[in-house]
């Protein structure tokens, strides 16, 4: 698979993600995922800093994700 990329997840990879986050942790719902990654996606997740990475094919079809957070000392 030679034409995939890594990059920075984007607001508009809000729904695929959802759907990739709903496949990892089916018992939460699909839209309680994609509340939960808006915040991350805007930088507003509450208690830590947290961001989405996006394994995209040529095709720009999202792959897969990889999330990266920690607490934030005050």
């Amino acid at each position: 698979m030679s034409d995939m990329h890594i990059r920075l997840a984007e607001a508009s990879d809000r729904t695929a993600l959802a759907d990739l986050f709903h496949a990892l942790w089916p018992k939460g719902p699909v839209e309680e995922h994609s509340r939960e990654l808006e915040a991350i996606l805007s930088g507003k997740a509450p208690g830590l800093c947290r961001s989405s990475c996006s394994a995209e094919a040529g095709d720009r079809s999202l792959l897969g994700f990889l999330e990266v957070g920690f607490a934030v000392a005050r």
